[in-house]
């Protein structure tokens, strides 16, 4: 092989490595950071609500229901009946919360804190469970994830827990 067709081979295969690695550091810039839900997150969760959240103001937020996930009794008192929407509940540590972008609708997957006589039902978000042979060591590691609704998030949650 003469040294021209070595340096054409050359520029052909740096030429192939180049558009190669251009087209996985776009698959990377494309699908790097998926939402992916929590599992245990959802299934420690005893009310799991699609709600459009206001701008955080303070600990305390009130939000309005789009839909119940899980949970509707929690909600009402006849479980039979379905739960309406546009119902508001106040969630306490909203703004604190993994995931919080602002105004918008959110998953938020809740526990119910305890009853206060005559206001607005009142919701924490729920932490994902410690793993086994791991503990924190400072509070603010706990994390607590909300999730910006996607039909890529409804997806997750349909098929995890397996509703309609």
């Amino acid at each position: 092989m003469t040294r021209t067709k070595q340096a054409v081979a050359w520029w052909i295969a740096l030429a192939i490595f180049l558009l190669w690695s251009g087209w996985l550091s776009w698959q990377v810039w494309l699908y790097a950071h998926p939402n992916i839900v929590s599992l245990p997150q959802l299934h420690l969760a005893q009310l799991i609500v699609e709600a459009d959240v206001p701008e955080a103001k303070n600990d305390a937020m009130v939000v309005t229901i789009k839909q119940v996930v899980k949970g509707k009794e929690l909600l009402q008192t006849n479980p039979s009946i379905p739960a309406p929407g546009g119902r508001k509940i106040i969630v306490m540590n909203l703004a604190q919360s993994k995931g919080w972008q602002g105004p918008g609708l959110y998953l938020l997957p809740l526990y119910p804190m305890e009853p206060k006589g005559g206001e607005l039902p009142h919701f924490y978000v729920v932490p994902i469970p410690i793993s086994p042979g791991f503990y924190y060591t400072k509070p603010e590691q706990i994390q607590k994830p909300i999730y910006i609704m996607s039909d890529d998030i409804r997806q997750q949650v349909q098929k995890w827990l397996k509703t309609p």
